[in-house]
């Protein structure tokens, strides 16, 4: 399972600010996380852990997006395989 985005140089980008997002379904798929996000925002990366049988997630991910989209996101209501998406800041 792909659990990281990069750019189109193949380097992690640094820029964007750091969010984390939670209530992530075990079962939720990688790219299916990545569209539904995309829909809001540009993402600039993205690492969804896997959990500890290497074929289900831990429920969250860390992601970057563009400083001009992180309002739109925290404000937006995502909804991925019937659950409420959490959005925050990341620290």
């Amino acid at each position: 399972m792909n659990t990281n985005k990069t750019n189109e140089d193949g380097d992690k980008p640094r820029e964007g600010v750091r969010l984390i997002v939670g209530n992530i379904k075990y079962t939720s798929k990688y790219d299916a996380l990545v569209q539904k996000l995309g829909e809001f925002a540009k993402i600039l990366d993205l690492h969804l852990p896997p959990g500890a049988d290497g074929m289900q997630n831990k429920g969250y991910a860390l992601f970057r997006v563009a400083a001009d989209h992180v309002d739109a996101l925290l404000k937006a209501n995502v909804v991925l395989d019937e659950r409420i998406l959490r959005v925050q800041r990341a620290l």
